[in-house]
């Protein structure tokens, strides 16, 4: 409709253009001339032609109702802007006149063309759909001759205009336009017809998308009319965000309210014919296709509130009802492992917060169900001598593996889920399974299944019983009165949590390669951090670490393929543990294992040290090599040395036993003090034996007559080797237990656990003796047992423990001087506090463990008692600090 704007040459009826144009040329001619000047009516006379010979042809052919209209030319243009700017500019160069009529007639103009169009409406029968059709077809032709007459008026806008300070030729074409035709025919009509061609969208029908996206772009370009005041052209409107008041009144509001209504309804019929899977996919279809419908048709500031509204109808309404379904909910989607929805009912709610919650929620008690039926089948093996301690722990490690593959694939780590996957481990990793076993046992009902678990119970001592590790408090039986108590040793997921760690690290878990092993590891280190109370697991971790160090031989610390400063791969491992541990809970709380391996390390190099200075000495007279040079014929045997330093405080602290040792032992001893001490000043060594290993290779006769003598290579602790040295001069001789005792200077109790491994172990009786077989009595007589034999010709002689470990004691104390650091330092920073106050305060700041509350006032009364606190005397509840 618009392609005599460009000035098009050729057409029909070229002879009546061609006349057209000779007399617009020949009037054009007379202006340029001057002919015009003094005429009296100019000013009507140039109207006069711009009307019949350029507006008129416009609207007729607008309106279609010449058929022999013609287009326009490029010359034609040229000649009609000349004549206008001529009679702007008042012919003589005088006046305002020729400005004053073409201002007034370019509005006189619109009004006629206005009014056709609303009397060529009104005389058509229309109905509510054809409305929309006829606004797009008046806007069009409206659009089309305001931008033409633009072409031809428009230096009015930077001359006339903008000296009368009027408004611009575009605004008032756009405000008419509102005036006559959008306000008065437009309204809810036009608005009620686009909602229903939009619903017809939305139920798979056709609709013309040009058609809609021109007719919703008039809302945005009225209120734009409105709110601005110099519009250059209407080619250059461009709303914004203070001109979308029209667009927001007129149409967004009773868009957006039955958009809310079509999707409530749609919304009701899908809960009524569909599981949660289908609903959650006809959300997921529905949001998509709002999103895309509001990019074509809609302003930009209307998607968000659109998707607002779709998220509000099918997801604020419906998703409690759609995850609570109790044959298609959330529960049943985690249970049946549907990932897909899963993944899409996440993605869906996570904007909407009481869903998001709630699916969380479903989420916890989901993980923490299943992490309980794996304490509770635990509990239930070890009951039937059917599991193994590590058992547990690889299953609690391989179902925690997997809900972190869920919570990343599925829930993309969100911090909602991410917080309730944790809450429900803090839950199940602190829970005592042998109370969890009880309480359903004690629900049982029936005489038969009370009977047969009593006789389970009797039969394998117990659950847990027989000294086995097991998750959970030690046995349970049932009384009289129906309760449940728990006896013997409590062994809490804590303590096997951390003893399975050993086992990995020692490398005792079979079938485990070196990405497996650290797959365990950072599993361990997982669940490390939901358990409450951290300052046990690495209590008992440091004794285990212990044990671990001074179990590597001086050869474990030669580098390793792979590895950087010649450190070991078990001591690399032990420090990935430690760095992550580090990493949740601070440099303070690793302080000591982190001094335990650094005391390892350094010792591998003093142990080098020490080598060289015995190298450079030579061996003594009569002596080997590796003997030190002493006096002359009481070398003694010659043997490999090593010392590993502990440093106190570092390192769990042991008792003193000083057994009286053989002579050559003794110069070594003080050999290696004596160069020490020259190495460090004012450094105080004390020698702990019992931390010590010994690797005796002992000579047995042949089973025959003939044959050579059986070897074996054992590893014992110092004080079994001291006990075997007795018999190395007459292997028939038999000592009284009393004897040795007294030759070794040890206590009786200290003697009787040495030989329990020597006498009373299958696999290991190097020494026969007299008296009960499984206990050892000061009155028993001990000799060689001649006839021992052994599969392994490299293997350990174990000691029992000369000391009973005191994890609980340690922590207990080390607990009691973490809360009095943390009250006093809180009080000396807020000078006076009420006694609930500081409570929190202390809870908040202690996060290695979890105090009671009881605790805490004991440790305040403690403090009072100490002059640290002192009441206030104004309000016995809150204290204050004693400086």
């Amino acid at each position: 409709m618009s392609e005599f704007l460009g000035g098009a040459e050729d057409g029909p009826d070229l002879d009546e253009r061609l006349e057209r144009s000779r007399q617009l040329a020949d009037f054009a001619e007379r202006v340029r001339k001057g002919d015009l000047d003094d005429a009296p009516d100019n000013v009507d006379a140039g109207w006069e032609v711009i009307r019949r010979l350029g507006i008129d042809v416009v609207v007729e052919m607008l309106m279609d109702r010449d058929g022999r209209a013609v287009p326009f030319g490029h010359r034609d243009n040229m000649n009609l802007h000349l004549i206008a700017y001529e009679m702007a500019q008042g012919f003589d160069r005088q006046g305002h006149a020729g400005a004053r009529r073409l201002y007034e007639g370019f509005a006189t103009v619109l009004n006629d063309f206005l009014d056709d169009q609303l009397a060529e409406a009104r005389s058509a029968a229309y109905d509510l759909s054809a409305l929309g059709e006829y606004v797009y077809r008046w806007w069009d032709r409206y659009r089309t001759l305001v931008m033409w007459l633009y072409k031809v008026l428009g230096h009015l806008d930077s001359g006339y205009v903008e000296k009368e300070r009027l408004e611009s030729l575009t605004t008032v074409a756009l405000r008419k336009f509102h005036r006559k035709i959008y306000s008065a025919e437009m309204g809810e009509k036009v608005t009620r017809m686009l909602i229903d061609q939009l619903n017809l969208e939305r139920d798979g029908g056709d609709v013309d998308g040009h058609f809609l996206t021109k007719c919703i772009e008039l809302f945005v370009d009225m209120g734009a009319a409105l709110n601005q005041k110099s519009i250059k052209s209407i080619r250059s409107l461009r709303a914004t965000v203070d001109d979308l008041g029209e667009y927001e009144r007129n149409f967004q509001r009773p868009f957006l309210a039955a958009s809310a209504q079509y999707w409530r309804l749609q919304a009701q019929i899908w809960l009524d014919a569909c599981d949660a899977p289908a609903f959650l996919r006809h959300a997921e279809r529905a949001i998509l296709e709002e999103r895309s419908r509001a990019r074509r048709y809609l302003h930009s500031s209307s998607e968000i509130l659109l998707l607002d509204v779709v998220r509000r109808e099918l997801l604020f309404r419906c998703g409690e009802a759609v995850l609570n379904d109790a044959g298609s909910g959330s529960r049943v989607l985690l249970a049946r492992g549907d990932l897909t929805s899963l993944r899409r009912a996440y993605h869906l709610f996570r904007e909407v917060e009481p869903c998001l919650a709630l699916l969380a929620r479903h989420v916890q008690e989901w993980v923490t169900e299943a992490g309980m039926s794996v304490l509770r089948r635990s509990g239930a093996e070890s009951a039937a001598e059917k599991g193994d301690d590590g058992g547990f722990v690889r299953e609690l490690l391989e179902l925690h593996a997997s809900h972190m593959e869920l919570l990343h694939s599925t829930f993309e780590d969100d911090p909602a889920l991410e917080r309730s996957v944790k809450l429900a481990y803090t839950q199940v990793v602190n829970a005592d399974a042998g109370s969890i076993l009880a309480a359903e046992k004690s629900n049982d009902r029936g005489g038969a299944e009370e009977k047969s678990d009593a006789k389970a119970e009797e039969k394998s001592g117990g659950i847990g019983g027989g000294g086995r590790l097991a998750p959970y408090s030690g046995r349970t039986t049932k009384t009289s009165s129906g309760r449940v108590k728990n006896k013997g040793p409590k062994q809490s997921t804590n303590e096997v949590l951390v003893r399975y760690l050993d086992r990995v690290l020692r490398g005792l878990e079979r079938g485990l390669g070196e990405a497996a092993v650290e797959r365990s590891l950072e599993n361990i280190m997982g669940i490390f951090t939901y358990l409450t109370d951290k300052d046990f697991f690495l209590e008992v971790h440091r004794n285990l670490l212990c044990k671990r160090l001074l179990g590597l031989r001086s050869g474990a610390s030669a580098t390793v393929a792979g590895s950087r400063r010649g450190i070991s791969e078990e001591v690399e491992r032990e420090r990935a543990v430690i760095a992550a541990m580090k990493l949740h809970m601070g440099t303070s709380f690793t302080s000591k294992v982190e001094g335990m391996v650094n005391d390892y390390l350094i010792g591998q190099s003093l142990q080098a040290e020490y080598r060289e200075c015995v190298a450079e000495e030579g061996p003594a007279d009569g002596g080997d090599a590796g003997e030190i040079k002493t006096a002359a014929g009481d070398t003694g045997p010659a043997y490999d040395f090593e010392v590993q330093m502990l440093t106190t405080g570092f390192w769990p602290s042991q008792e003193q036993l000083e057994p009286r040792l053989p002579a050559h032992i003794a110069r070594r001893l003080a050999h290696f003090e004596g160069w020490y001490a020259g190495k460090h000043n004012h450094r105080v060594l004390k020698w702990i034996h019992a931390l010590g290993e010994v690797e005796v290779k002992a000579f047995f006769p042949p089973r025959g007559s003939k044959g050579p003598p059986r070897t074996y290579t054992m590893t014992m602790s110092p004080f079994q080797a001291l006990v075997l040295q007795h018999f190395d001069a007459d292997p028939g001789q038999t000592f009284a237990v009393s004897a040795l005792r007294d030759a070794l200077g040890l206590d009786d109790h200290v003697v009787s656990r040495v030989l329990h491994g020597l006498c009373c172990r299958p696999k290991t009786r190097l020494l026969k003796k007299t008296g009960a077989a499984n206990a050892v009595a000061l009155g028993d007589e001990v000799c060689v047992n001649l006839g021992f034999s052994s599969k392994q010709v490299r293997f350990r002689v174990l000691q029992p423990a000369l000391q009973r470990a005191a994890a609980q004691k340690v922590v207990k104390a080390d607990r009691s001087h973490a809360i009095d650091a943390t009250l006093v330092r809180t009080m000396k920073a807020r000078k006076l506090l009420a006694h609930n106050e500081l409570v929190q305060e202390c809870l908040r700041q202690l996060t290695h463990f979890s105090p009671e509350a009881r605790a805490i006032k004991l440790r305040i009364e403690s403090l009072i008692e100490r002059d640290y606190l002192e009441r206030d005397p104004d309000d016995s509840k809150k204290y204050r600090y004693v400086p």
